[in-house]
C-alpha cells in the first residue's frame, strides 16, 4: 500500500511547514495549553471522511454509561457563530442552529443528549468557559489531531481503511501531514472495517511508525431510518422494496451509497455533494427532478445533511433519514485504556 507521488516541489514545501510547526510546539516555542480536566482527541491524518462524528458519539456513550460527565467541543466547521464560544447544547436541550454551530455540532447534539456541546476556533477558550461554567469530567475533542494549542491526555488516531491517506498530499490529495504524525497517537481506530480482516499492509505502516501502538477495529452500520415528517423509525425490513433516490454531502457520500446496498436498501440513483454542503432550491428541485423522471416516490440521507433540510421543500416526496454507528470490535478495551490515560476510575465513575 504506497502513497501516490505527486509533484515533488509542492509536497516537500507542505512537508517543510508542518514540520516546521510540530517543532515549534515541541520545542515550546509554541505555547501547548492545558486544561484541568482531561482531553480525549478524536482525529485523523486527512481531510475528512474517516468516521470522526460517529467515533465520537460512540466513545461519548462509553463514557457516559460508565457514569462520567463529558463535553463535547468542535471548531464549528461552516458555522457563523456570534459568540468566541458557542453553547450548542447545555446537556438539556438545544441551544443554537445548524447556520450558527455547523451541522456537526447539531448531529452530536442529537445523539448525546445529556454531553455539553460548544465549538470554537479556539478550544483551549472553548474548554477554560466550559469548566468555568458546567461541572465536568473530562471532555472530548472532535476533529484535533492537528490543534496542537491543546494538551490532550489521550489521541485516537482514526484511520479509515477504504481510503487510509487520502490519495496523498495537498494539492492533488488529502493527506493533512506526513505519516510521521502516526507516532503522536496514543491507539489507532482502523474505521469502514470487515469482520475477520486485519489489514496486514495498513498495520505494516503504521506499526512501522510506532510498533506499540493499540490497535482497535470498528464497523459502520445503519441502526436506524427515521422520516422527516415525523420522529418515529420506520421498519428498514418495510423499506426493501421501495426504489430509493440516495443523495448525501458528506466526507466519502460513496461510502454512504455502498452501506446502504450493503444493507440491501433498493437505490435506484445516487446524487452526491460536497462536504458539508449548504443546499439550495435548486440543488431540492433537481432533487425533485429526478425523482420524477424516474418514477421514485422516496429519498434517503444522513443525519447531517438532514439538518440542513425542510421536510416542507420537498413535498410530495418523503425524505428518509438513515441513522449511522460505529461498532468497536473491543469497546470495554478501549474504554478501559482511555481511561487509564486520563487518570479516571472505572470504579467509581468519577474524577479523582
Amino acid at each position: 500500500m504506497q502513497i501516490p507521488a505527486l509533484w515533488t516541489p509542492i509536497r516537500w514545501i507542505y512537508f517543510a511547514l508542518v514540520r516546521i510547526r510540530s517543532w515549534l510546539y515541541t520545542n515550546k516555542v509554541l505555547t501547548t495549553h492545558r486544561l484541568q480536566r482531561p482531553v480525549i482527541c478524536v482525529g485523523n491524518l486527512t481531510m475528512g471522511g474517516t468516521g470522526k462524528t460517529p467515533t465520537v458519539i460512540a466513545i461519548g456513550h462509553l463514557l457516559q454509561k460508565a457514569g462520567y460527565r463529558i463535553s463535547v467541543m468542535l471548531r464549528g466547521y461552516k458555522g457563523h457563530p456570534k459568540e468566541a464560544v458557542l453553547l450548542v447544547s447545555d446537556g438539556k436541550k438545544l441551544l443554537t442552529s445548524v447556520l450558527e454551530a455547523g451541522d456537526e455540532a447539531l448531529v452530536i447534539a442529537r445523539n448525546l443528549p445529556q454531553a455539553i456541546i460548544a465549538t470554537s476556533k479556539d478550544r483551549w477558550k472553548c474548554g477554560t468557559w466550559l469548566e468555568s461554567n458546567f461541572s465536568l469530567d473530562l471532555h472530548l475533542l472532535d476533529d484535533g489531531y492537528q490543534h496542537l494549542r491543546l494538551f490532550r491526555n489521550f489521541n485516537l488516531l482514526l484511520i479509515d481503511v477504504s481510503n487510509p491517506w487520502g490519495g496523498g498530499f495537498p494539492p492533488l490529495g488529502l493527506l493533512r501531514e506526513p505519516l510521521e504524525g502516526i507516532q503522536r497517537a496514543d491507539a489507532v481506530l482502523l474505521t469502514r472495517t470487515k469482520p475477520g480482516d486485519r489489514y496486514p499492509e495498513l498495520m505494516q505502516i503504521v506499526k512501522m511508525h510506532r510498533s506499540d501502538l493499540p490497535v482497535f477495529y470498528s464497523r459502520q452500520k445503519i441502526c436506524a431510518v427515521d422520516s422527516m415528517r415525523g420522529k418515529d423509525s420506520i421498519a428498514m425490513e418495510k423499506l426493501k422494496d421501495t426504489p430509493l433516490l440516495a443523495f448525501a454531502g458528506i466526507g466519502q457520500p460513496d461510502q454512504f451509497f455502498s452501506l446502504l446496498n450493503e444493507s440491501q436498501f433498493r437505490i435506484a440513483e445516487c446524487y452526491a455533494f460536497r462536504d458539508h454542503h449548504r443546499y439550495t432550491s435548486g440543488d431540492i428541485s433537481r432533487l425533485k427532478s429526478r425523482c420524477q423522471r424516474s418514477g421514485i416516490e422516496a429519498m434517503i440521507t444522513t443525519e447531517k445533511d438532514a439538518g440542513k433540510l425542510s421536510v416542507q421543500d420537498f413535498e410530495p416526496f418523503q425524505v428518509l433519514v438513515a441513522r449511522l454507528e460505529f461498532e468497536f470490535d473491543n469497546p470495554d478495551g478501549l474504554l478501559e485504556l482511555i481511561l487509564n490515560k486520563t487518570g479516571l476510575s472505572l470504579k467509581t465513575g468519577m474524577a479523582p
